[in-house]
């Protein structure tokens, strides 16, 4: 390996087109993995990137289940039952959300494109609220009432996210992503 970082076609951390330095870590893992593996994290297979979020947050659940103590002794009275029900529903569709959003999903609002079909045509940020109801549903079937204090201060957050997305999205569509926000219910 030579001293000089590898560099690919795309887009770089800022947002730029032009040439992506690839960390000497990235590298790293990316000889390390298997070959499938690799081409999930790295590269081939992007359109699974939605799925491995997807499936940390349904291990992450099954494991606070099995280790928190005295949980699974508890009985499964009509609230738990309604809890778990409702974060499944919602989980599925903050997956749903996310695979709807496709290349336009970023951490930073971004304009890339707007989009407005599936859950996107009557709610404009479905990920916040569809995630937003599966933690709700998580606190009631794991009965970790505690967690409302966390949830409130992540509506907070969320809030203000969405108001700077607007705000990008205004300043690129214009008109259509007024017309669009007359169209969705919230």
């Amino acid at each position: 390996m030579t001293d000089e970082e590898p560099q690919v076609k795309g887009v770089n951390h800022e947002g730029h087109k032009g040439p992506q330095r690839k960390s000497r870590l990235t590298l790293l893992l990316r000889d390390a993995l298997p070959e499938w593996a690799a081409r999930l994290l790295f590269g081939r297979l992007r359109g699974m990137r939605a799925f491995i979020p997807a499936i940390f947050i349904a291990v992450a659940v099954l494991l606070l289940y099995l280790f928190i103590p005295g949980l699974k002794e508890q009985p499964w009275t009509a609230l738990r039952i309604g809890g778990a029900v409702l974060a499944v529903v919602t989980y599925a569709l903050v997956v749903a959300a996310r695979i709807q959003l496709g290349k336009s999903f970023s951490v930073r609002p971004e304009a890339r494109e707007l989009i407005t079909h599936g859950l996107y045509a009557r709610i404009r940020n479905p990920m916040y609220v569809f995630l937003d109801l599966m933690v709700l549903g998580l606190i009631l079937s794991l009965e970790l009432y505690w967690v409302l204090v966390i949830l409130a201060v992540l509506v907070v957050f969320q809030v203000r996210q969405a108001r700077r997305e607007a705000g990008v999205l205004l300043a690129k569509f214009g008109q259509a992503y007024l017309d669009y926000r007359k169209q969705t219910w919230f």
